[in-house]
């Protein structure tokens, strides 16, 4: 397992070499015109674009292990919970917020006129602040439940609508 290892780090860095290689094989290899520098680059590109297979013996014998196995198993049937769910909080909060910033903007469409654009802007702007407080109080509980994943998500929506209301102002 060490000898695969050792092998699966070399084909990682071989590339970065042999690109460190090419930059500068022009300085050591003349110009010719029997197209000696282009076969030996087109063999280096080769040997790049392959290397990183010498990950597979790793890889294989790592999924072949069975106490790697047994951890992966065990890791499993632990993360199985209500966290894995942030993908659709996410995206449902997101949704909401353009929803009803969609339905401002639409409003330009049936009047014109600067109290439109005022409708728009306080509306869209009432938005943005009922949305992070709301992200704000959520955060709390997500806090005390435990739900790392979707407070990670709440702090992030929390800091672009920060940005959002600081470039409004």
């Amino acid at each position: 397992m060490k000898n695969k290892l050792k092998l699966a780090v070399f084909s990682i860095l071989f590339p970065f070499i042999l690109s460190i290689i090419l930059n500068q094989l022009h300085y050591f290899i003349p110009n010719s015109a029997d197209g000696i520098e282009n076969s030996i680059i087109d063999s280096i590109y080769f040997i790049m674009k392959f290397s990183p297979l010498g990950t597979l013996p790793f890889f294989i014998s790592l999924y072949n292990n069975k106490e790697y196995r047994a951890i992966i198993e065990n890791e499993e049937k632990n993360n199985i919970n209500l966290n894995d769910n942030w993908i659709k909080h996410i995206i449902i909060r997101v949704g909401i917020i353009l929803v009803i910033c969609g339905l401002f903007f639409s409003l330009s469409l049936v009047s014109s006129g600067i109290d439109t654009g005022y409708i728009i802007l306080y509306g869209i702007l009432i938005t943005i602040i009922v949305a992070t407080i709301y992200l704000a109080i959520e955060s709390i509980f997500l806090i005390t439940k435990k739900l790392w994943n979707k407070l990670i998500c709440n702090i992030i929506l929390l800091a672009f609508v920060a940005y959002l209301i600081v470039s409004m102002s």
